[in-house]
């Protein structure tokens, strides 16, 4: 007897709810999540209005899309990615109809905004301008990482699912990015 194979493609091994989002559901899910995507707009690009807008696009989609999530434990990563792409289709297209320079946006909160969580607010403290060097060197990604560890709480499993990248690779990439800082900043003397 020949075994049934499930594809991707299989709808049925998949089942999704057809029942659209409740009013109470999504005043919890908004309560719950619009804070967080505030937090991780502004960490893309200062651009508080722009943030704003983008989060209540991504909230709409939610609302009329409903049904079609796979995953509806999984919305808050779902959230957080489609605002991400969302601000940066904002930004591409601000750039093609503008002649305002937007290059400052792309690394804006990863650059900058990481070293605002671990910098103590003196600024002109030799140790705060050593924390910021030590982050310069990090790469956007790595650092994008460390925000998602200790500011989001994300687990390794939550940031490689939100980063496209595996559980192996979420831990290496966090101790990689942990160790580049251990180490420039004992070279550093901090």
């Amino acid at each position: 007897m020949k075994k049934q194979e499930t594809s991707k493609h299989d709808f049925k091994a998949r089942e999704v709810s057809l029942e659209p989002i409740s009013f109470s559901t999504f005043t919890a899910l908004y309560n719950s999540t619009i804070d967080q995507l505030y937090l991780y707009g502004t960490k893309i690009t200062p651009d508080k209005t722009l943030v704003k807008d983008c989060i209540q696009e991504v909230y709409i989609d939610v609302f009329i899309n409903w049904n079609k999530i796979r995953n509806p434990q999984a919305v808050k990563f779902y959230l957080l990615k489609a605002l991400k792409h969302e601000i940066y289709q904002k930004l591409k297209f601000k750039r093609q109809n503008d002649s305002f320079d937007y290059e400052m946006f792309e690394n804006h909160g990863f650059e900058q905004s990481f070293e605002e969580e671990i910098i103590n607010a003196e600024e002109e403290n030799s140790r705060d301008r050593k924390i910021q060097k030590a982050l310069d060197e990090l790469t956007p990604k790595l650092k994008e990482i460390l925000f998602l560890k200790f500011t989001m709480g994300f687990t390794y499993k939550e940031i490689g699912w939100f980063m496209d990248i595996n559980l192996g690779s979420a831990k290496k990439q966090t101790y990689r990015a942990l160790g580049k800082l251990r180490k420039f900043l004992d070279k550093n003397s901090l």
